[in-house]
C-alpha cells in the first residue's frame, strides 16, 4: 500500500494549486479575504475595498414535536478593508482538468490494484468452487468438479490475486481521480492592481428618483 501511495503522490503534488498573479478586481468579483471570509466586492475606491458576504442562516426549532428547524435567510455582512492589509484569494482551476482527473485514476487504479494483487490472498476474497478428490458425496454438490489439494490452492490463490486486483484498483482509482480534481481547483492567492487614483471608483450603485 506504501508503495502504491508513493506511485501516485507526484501527481497528487502536482495537482495542487499554488503561485500569485497580477489581477484588476472589479465589482461583482467572488474573492476570500484572509482565508476566511468568502463573498462579492460591492465597491473599490483606490485601496479602500467594500465586500459582501453572508453570515450562516439562523434557526430555531420547529413549532411542533418532529418538525424541521426554521432558519431565516441569511443575513448579509458589509466588510471595509484595505486592500493592503488583506490577503486576498480568488478560485482557479488547472488547464485539462478532465485530463488530469483521468490520468490520476488510470494512475490510482495501476497502482492500488498492484498493491491489491499481493494484498488479495491475505484478505481472502471468497472460496473458489470445487472439491478434493477424497471427499464424500455427501460434502460435493451433484456434478461438481474434483481437484487435489495443490489445485484447489493454486485455484484459490489465483482468484484472490484477481479479485484483490480489481477491488483496490476501482477503490485507489475512484479516490485518486477524485483527490485529483479537488487538489487542482481551489482558492489561488492574487495581488490586487489598485488604480492610479482615486478619481476612478468602480463599484456598484444605485440611485433611487425622488419625487
Amino acid at each position: 500500500m506504501l508503495l502504491a501511495l508513493a506511485a501516485t503522490w507526484p501527481l497528487l503534488h502536482a495537482g495542487a494549486l499554488s503561485g500569485q498573479e497580477s489581477v484588476r478586481l472589479s465589482a461583482g468579483d467572488s474573492i476570500r479575504v484572509d482565508g476566511e471570509i468568502v463573498g462579492r466586492i460591492l465597491s473599490i475606491t483606490g485601496p479602500n475595498m467594500t465586500l459582501v458576504s453572508r453570515e450562516a442562516p439562523r434557526c430555531r426549532a420547529g413549532e411542533m414535536h418532529g418538525d424541521r428547524p426554521i432558519c431565516d435567510p441569511a443575513p448579509l455582512i458589509r466588510h471595509s478593508m484595505d486592500l493592503g492589509d488583506v490577503v486576498i484569494e480568488r478560485r482557479a482551476e488547472k488547464s485539462h482538468l478532465m485530463l488530469r482527473t483521468l490520468a490520476g485514476g488510470v494512475l490510482g487504479a495501476g497502482a492500488f490494484g498492484a498493491a491489491g494483487y499481493f494484498i488479495g490472498p491475505s484478505v481472502g476474497f471468497g472460496r473458489v468452487e470445487g472439491c478434493l478428490l477424497n471427499d464424500s458425496n455427501i460434502t460435493c454438490k451433484t456434478g461438481e468438479q474434483r481437484y487435489t489439494q495443490e489445485e484447489i490452492d493454486r485455484r484459490q490463490e489465483a482468484s484472490d490475486h484477481k479479485w484483490g486486483a480489481i477491488f483496490f484498483g476501482v477503490i485507489g482509482g475512484t479516490a485518486t481521480g477524485i483527490l485529483v480534481n479537488k487538489l487542482s481547483v481551489g482558492w489561488v492567492r492574487i495581488q490586487p492592481i489598485l488604480s492610479a487614483g482615486e478619481e476612478d471608483p468602480w463599484g456598484l450603485s444605485v440611485t433611487i428618483p425622488s419625487r
